[in-house]
């Protein structure tokens, strides 16, 4: 199991956010040794200016140093502590507990020179010592600072605040990165958004005005759908070869004289053309590919198919009611969409008594189509073979069987699903169809 997001978003703002919480802490360790510094040179100074002093009160031979202890720089209230030794032993000691041995760093010490020493009292608290060794005796001055409220305390405040500067500054640079992330996938997004008008058919090709890390991707994309458009070209130009080639003869065949004087040769004829148009759908079914660009306008198709239907079906004077709300517009190709609801209504008028309802719905993503009819119905056990290539369900009813059976393969073909039951309101025959919706 990975922790890397799927995401190209998460994975560059994980990456930003680790590089700067990275950068951030690197900073705050480097402004506190910096800051660090800076103080104890500032405490050093003091200390160093205390030395001076209580050297300047040393006379040969004089163990006081009244003049030194005069000024106010060795106020107790400080909580800075000195120590002058002269052959081992204590002159003067502002220190209240055990002296530090510095005998032995003192010597370490360049004679007149200063040396910082770190060091423990007996309550474990950290003093921060400078020790000068003077020449040609053997003098120590020592003057040391509590580390805590000394370097430690005024460290802290200062870097109180800035921790939360630094804080709040990450905070703004991971606002910074999400807003670059976001602007640098916007083309990604559009990118996306030309491929759905495409697939909706609003659109032949994506933009080419791209980033130019971008660009070349936009134009290969152009080249494929260029290559698949003029594949699904030759190969409608090959369906409509074979259906010319095929139809051809067998309208030569019908027109003989023997076909015209056997009415079985007639009917043979009638039924192999209806297996052309049958297996010729298929195989534009297979051509077709990509079907989502197609959009029709059901409403205008289905009014236009009630009126022809209601002309070839006459005498039987069925009433039609419609019901199609003007947004329903499907993915599918004109063509297709009557020759799926030709055969539909065509066979709803045929087994109507007086009545045939053509209702419409949007449902989310798809266009609901019901055609209910009247007629006696179709037992549950007839329904599957209803829509099976050459099943019939009366013989004496004119027809194939192959028109429910093309209006399943188109169907089916766009993404969409057909299914019979009974009509609840006309007690007849009610077949539903899906097809999805083309957004405008």
């Amino acid at each position: 199991m990975t922790l890397m997001p799927r995401s190209l978003a998460g994975r560059l703002l994980l990456a930003a956010g680790v590089a700067i919480a990275a950068a951030l802490v690197a900073a705050g360790f480097l402004i506190n040794a910096v800051l660090e510094r800076f103080v104890v040179r500032q405490v050093d100074g003091r200390l160093d200016a205390q030395i001076a002093l209580l050297d300047a009160s040393l006379t040969n031979g004089d163990d006081s140093l009244e003049k030194a202890r005069d000024r106010p720089f060795f106020d107790r209230r400080e909580k800075w502590v000195w120590v002058v030794s002269r052959n081992g032993r204590t002159i003067e000691s502002e220190f209240l507990g055990s002296l530090p041995d510095f005998s032995e760093r003192a010597r370490k010490v360049d004679p007149n020179g200063i040396q910082p020493f770190d060091l423990h009292d007996d309550d474990g608290r950290l003093i921060h010592w400078r020790v000068l060794r003077k020449s040609g005796d053997a003098t120590i001055i020592a003057a040391g600072a509590p580390y805590d409220p000394a370097i430690g305390r005024p460290l802290r405040e200062a870097m109180q605040p800035l921790v939360w500067a630094l804080l709040a500054l990450g905070v703004a640079l991971v606002l910074a990165a999400l807003i670059q992330v976001r602007l640098g996938l916007r083309p990604l997004q559009l990118l996306q958004a030309d491929l759905h008008d495409i697939r909706a058919g609003r659109r032949q090709e994506v933009s080419e005005n791209q980033p130019s890390e971008i660009m070349p991707l936009a134009a290969e994309l152009n080249k494929l759908l260029g290559e698949n458009t003029e594949t699904l070209a030759r190969a409608r130009r090959h369906v409509a070869n074979l259906a010319h080639g095929l139809k051809t003869p067998l309208a030569t065949l019908a027109a003989a004289p023997s076909a015209a004087a056997d009415p079985q040769v007639r009917d043979l004829v009638e039924r192999m053309d209806r297996l052309i148009r049958h297996h010729l759908t298929r195989a534009k079914a297979a051509a077709l590919g990509d079907t989502s660009r197609a959009r029709t306008d059901a409403t205008e198709r289905l009014v236009e198919l009630a009126e022809v239907m209601r002309a070839v079906h006459a005498p039987k004077l069925v009433q039609v009611e419609l019901d199609v709300p003007a947004e329903s517009v499907v993915a599918c190709e004109a063509q297709d969409f009557d020759e799926i609801f030709g055969n539909i209504i065509d066979n709803a008028f045929k087994w109507a008594n007086g009545t045939v309802h053509i209702v419409a719905s949007r449902e989310m993503r798809e266009v609901c189509f019901r055609i209910e009819d009247d007629g006696p119905g179709v037992n549950a056990e007839a329904v599957r073979d209803v829509l099976e290539p050459g099943k019939r369900l009366d013989e004496t009813v004119p027809g194939y069987g192959f028109g429910l059976a093309i209006a399943r393969e188109l169907v089916e073909l766009y993404g969409g699903s057909i299914r019979l039951g009974a009509s609840q309101g006309l007690k007849g025959t009610s077949v539903e169809v899906r097809l999805p919706w083309a957004s405008s």
